[in-house]
C-alpha cells in the first residue's frame, strides 16, 4: 500500500558572514537589514539566498566635508558641506553574486579632503545603482560646497557649509535638509539639523566647546543622517565640533583652532527574506 505523500518545508534564515565585520547583517521576524560602514576603499558584498529583488530598499549617504581653521588672525573658518540621503528599490541582484561598494570617508581636520563618495552596485559612483558623492570641505572662510551628484531618487538634498569671516562665531556644519547660517556674534553658530535627521551641535562660547552633531537615526537600523558640527567661538573655546554620523558637515575654527570634521558615509539595504531551500520529495512507495 502507498503511503500519503509527505511534504517537507525548509526555511533556512541565512546570516550576512563574509569573511570581514562588514556588513552588520541582523533579522527581525522575516526583514533582513545589512549596514555597510567599512571605509577605506571599494570593497565587494556576496548576496545571500535570502535576498528579493521583488520587495528591498537600498539607502546611501555620502560623507560630511570638513571646516576649516583660518589662517588670518581674528578670522573664523567655513564649515563643511554634508552629503544627502538617496535610495533604490527592488534592486535586482542575484543571490551569490558579488556586488561592488564604497563608503565614503569625512573630510579630515582643517580642510581635509578625504574620499566623500558612497556607493552600491558598482566600481564607481557614476556606474553604482545607487549613491550620493560627499560634501566639500571648506578650505577657506567660505563653506564648502553641496553634492551635486548622485545616483536612484534623492531623500535629502546635501546642504553647503555656512560662512566664516572676520570677527564672527566660526558657523557649525551643515547637515542634510537645512543649511547653516553665519553668525555675527561672538559665539560659535549651532549645526544645522537635517529634515527628519539628527539634531546639529551647539556652537561653542567663550566658556563651553562646540558640541558634536547628534547621529541620526530615521532610516532602518535605527541609524540615519547627521546634525551638523558647532562652529568655534572667537575667543576660549575655537575648536570647531565634528559632524554627527552620518554625512554631516563639522564645524570651522577660529585662526590657531582645529576644525570639526565630517562624518563619514554609510549603506543600508533591507529585504523581505525569501526561503529558497523548499522542496517536496517524492512519494514514498
Amino acid at each position: 500500500m502507498r503511503k500519503l505523500p509527505i511534504y517537507l518545508q525548509f526555511s533556512i534564515l541565512v546570516f550576512c558572514v563574509p569573511a570581514y565585520a562588514d556588513p552588520t547583517c541582523t533579522i527581525s521576524g522575516n526583514i533582513e537589514t545589512c549596514v555597510f560602514t567599512l571605509t577605506g576603499g571599494l570593497e565587494t558584498w556576496m548576496v545571500p539566498p535570502t535576498w528579493n529583488s521583488a520587495n528591498n530598499k537600498v539607502w546611501t549617504i555620502g560623507a560630511g566635508g570638513s571646516g576649516f581653521a583660518s589662517g588670518i588672525v581674528g578670522d573664523t573658518g567655513g564649515s563643511g558641506g554634508s552629503s544627502g540621503v538617496s535610495y533604490v528599490t527592488n534592486l535586482s541582484l542575484i543571490p551569490g553574486s558579488t556586488i561592488d561598494y564604497e563608503i565614503g570617508i569625512g573630510g579630515g581636520t582643517s580642510g581635509g579632503t578625504g574620499t566623500a563618495a558612497t556607493w552600491f552596485g558598482g566600481s564607481t559612483l557614476g556606474a553604482s545603482s545607487v549613491g550620493f558623492a560627499g560634501g566639500q570641505s571648506s578650505g577657506s572662510t567660505s563653506g564648502g560646497a553641496a553634492p551635486t551628484t548622485s545616483k536612484g531618487t534623492v531623500l535629502y538634498a546635501g546642504q553647503a557649509g555656512a560662512n566664516g569671516g572676520a570677527s564672527i562665531g566660526a558657523p557649525g556644519g551643515s547637515a542634510p535638509g537645512a543649511a547653516a547660517s553665519s553668525s555675527s556674534t561672538s559665539s560659535g553658530t549651532s549645526g544645522a539639523t537635517s529634515s527628519g535627521g539628527a539634531t546639529g551641535g551647539v556652537g561653542a562660547t567663550s566658556s563651553t566647546a562646540a558640541a558634536a552633531g547628534a547621529a541620526g537615526t530615521e532610516l532602518p537600523g535605527g541609524i540615519g543622517d547627521g546634525g551638523g558640527g558647532g562652529g568655534g567661538a572667537t575667543s576660549g573655546n575655537i575648536n570647531g565640533a565634528n559632524g554627527g554620523l552620518y554625512g554631516a558637515g563639522g564645524g570651522g575654527a577660529l585662526h590657531g583652532g582645529t576644525a570639526g570634521a565630517g562624518a563619514q558615509g554609510v549603506v543600508i539595504a533591507q529585504w523581505t527574506i525569501v526561503h529558497p531551500f523548499i522542496f517536496t520529495p517524492a512519494i514514498v512507495p
